[in-house]
């Protein structure tokens, strides 16, 4: 089993979990490569109602919208630590990367659940404004091609590589679309949580149909069921008989990653497990974020890596060193879509699709 070191996502090392998103009525095969394995949560694994938390939600003392502000003396970006935790001492954000001698990439783990220790946070919050984000297509999802943007980061474009990590879930369980390069390989839905990528390389998370419309306007748009959080409230219970994702054993509890908008304009990714879909709501909207989106969910597929300005390009740095593996999967060959993040400045013309 292959570990590295980590950062932003809720994670947890847990029940042995296979790969991609089953659905609650069919067997799914695993993939070849292996499933991370661990002690198992001290709870229920009976199979409840996808928004049914697997222990109370966290405190509601935690962080607001106010201790999101910048808080370095010079000015200069700086997260506020995480207020609320049971373990003094954590939630304190470290800066990671850098593009020139600018951070760009905070990461943080805690545990946010005092009933429930043993369920961890990850989290990484980029400077999307910053940075030139580009949606890559795997070689099963979506599939298909050619593919400027195919299933690995290649070079030249990987000198200037400084984050990637995973997408959404398998088409067969959601309603929403998938658009990029000038092809809608599935339709658009309004009302569904849709990560953006403009013309300029810049990065949106929004409501499709209310933040975006394909005009042409967007290089990608990739949809993952409803918001799960908007303007700082767990709105999961305002779309009924979403599927937001079991395991391959049809239990609610998973290791789940997130994308957030926080209310201080910057974005986050975090991993949390092993948990219910309403658990990751409740915390995002803990963690003050005006909008909150599921994204991939199960051991195997979600992983956030980061890469150093000395080593752009190689294996990097796993957000979350128990619970993810293959650091170096988004620059060798990716079966599902994902997301990754670039220095502009040195990032060669043409390298990427619209860039």
């Amino acid at each position: 089993m292959k570990r590295s070191f980590a950062f932003v996502v809720v994670g947890l090392s847990g029940l042995v979990l296979a790969a991609g998103c089953s659905s609650s009525s069919a067997a799914v095969v695993a993939p070849s490569e292996p499933a991370t394995t661990g002690a198992p949560l001290a709870t229920s694994n009976t199979a409840d109602t996808a928004n049914s938390a697997d222990t109370a939600p966290p405190s509601t003392s935690g962080t607001s919208a106010t201790t999101l502000a910048t808080s370095a003396s010079s000015g200069a970006y700086e997260p506020a630590p995480i207020d609320g935790l049971p373990i003094v001492g954590e939630g304190t954000w470290k800066a990671v990367d850098t593009v020139g001698d600018t951070p760009v990439l905070w990461t943080s783990d805690f545990h946010p659940l005092a009933d429930v220790p043993s369920v961890k946070v990850s989290a990484a919050i980029f400077d999307q404004e910053r940075l030139t984000a580009a949606l890559f297509n795997g070689t099963k999802l979506p599939g298909g091609g050619p593919w400027q943007n195919a299933d690995k980061v290649a070079t030249p474009a990987k000198s200037a590589l400084v984050a990637a990590f995973n997408g959404g879930f398998l088409f067969k369980h959601i309603d929403g679309g998938y658009f990029t390069e000038g092809k809608e390989i599935k339709p658009l839905i309004a009302g569904q949580a849709t990560v953006g990528i403009r013309h300029d390389g810049r990065m949106v998370l929004g409501i499709y149909g209310k933040d975006m419309t394909n005009d042409g306007s967007w290089l990608s748009l990739r949809e993952n069921l409803p918001p799960m959080v908007i303007n700082g409230k767990n709105v999961m219970a305002d779309y009924p008989g979403t599927f937001w994702g079991n395991d391959f054993h049809n239990v609610d509890l998973n290791y789940r990653t997130a994308l957030c908008q926080r209310a201080d304009g910057k974005l986050m990714y975090l991993a949390m497990g092993l948990v219910r879909a309403n658990t990751l709501g409740d915390e995002l909207a803990r963690l003050g974020c005006t909008l909150g989106m599921e994204l991939d969910i199960n051991h195997h597929w979600p992983q956030f890596t980061y890469f150093r300005p000395d080593s752009r390009g190689t294996s990097g740095v796993l957000l979350d060193a128990v619970a993810m593996w293959k650091p170096e999967r988004y620059v060798t060959t990716s079966e599902k879509d994902f997301v990754a993040l670039f220095d502009p400045a040195s990032l060669p013309a043409g390298s990427l699709y619209g860039n």
